[in-house]
C-alpha cells in the first residue's frame, strides 16, 4: 500500500479489479494564488503550438491546509470550432517530499485557459518519488464553477 505521510489528506484504501489495492487521494489546486502564462508560437494568437505554464497552491481535500504545489505546463494540439485540446505535464509536489505526475489530454473551450467546467478527464499517472516512487494508475480532474480543481488520484499498487 501507498503511504503519505500528510495526516490532513484524506484517503481511502479500497479494493481495485484482479485482487489489486489502489489508494484513493483527493487534493484541490485553488484559484486564488494561481500564476500562469502563455507562451504564443505559431501564428499570433491562440494557435497550435502554444503554451500555458501554471503553478499555485495546492490544497487538502477540505480546503483547509496548503499541502503543496502543483507545477505544469500544456501545449495546444488541436482546435476545433468549441474547444482546444492540450497535452498536459503536471507535477503535484507535497510538502512532504513526496511528488506525483501525471499527463495526458485535456479540453479548454474555445478562448479560455481552463478545462471545460464541470467535465471529468482522467490522465494516466506518469511517476512519482518518495512514498510514490513508480507509482501508476490515473488522475480524475474536475475544473469547480469558481475555478479551483477537485483532482483524484487511484494509485495502484
Amino acid at each position: 500500500m501507498w503511504k503519505i505521510t500528510l495526516a490532513s489528506l484524506a484517503i481511502a484504501a479500497v479494493a481495485a479489479g484482479c485482487g489489486s489495492d489502489s489508494e484513493s487521494l483527493s487534493v484541490v489546486a485553488t484559484a486564488k494564488g494561481l500564476h500562469q502564462s502563455t507562451v504564443d508560437l505559431g501564428p499570433r494568437g491562440k494557435s497550435g503550438g502554444d503554451v500555458y505554464v501554471f503553478d499555485g497552491p495546492l490544497l487538502d481535500s477540505d480546503e483547509t491546509e496548503t499541502i503543496g504545489s502543483v507545477y505544469g505546463t500544456q501545449t495546444s494540439i488541436a482546435e476545433d470550432s468549441d474547444t482546444e485540446t492540450v497535452q498536459a505535464m503536471i507535477t503535484y509536489d507535497f510538502r512532504d517530499g513526496n511528488r506525483l505526475t501525471i499527463g495526458g489530454i485535456g479540453k479548454y473551450p474555445r478562448g479560455d485557459l481552463g478545462l471545460v467546467e464541470g467535465q471529468a478527464f482522467e490522465r494516466p499517472i506518469l511517476g512519482g518519488t518518495g512514498d510514490y516512487a513508480g507509482a501508476r494508475g490515473t488522475v480524475t480532474t474536475v475544473r469547480r464553477s469558481d475555478g479551483s480543481y477537485e483532482h483524484t488520484f487511484e494509485i495502484e499498487d
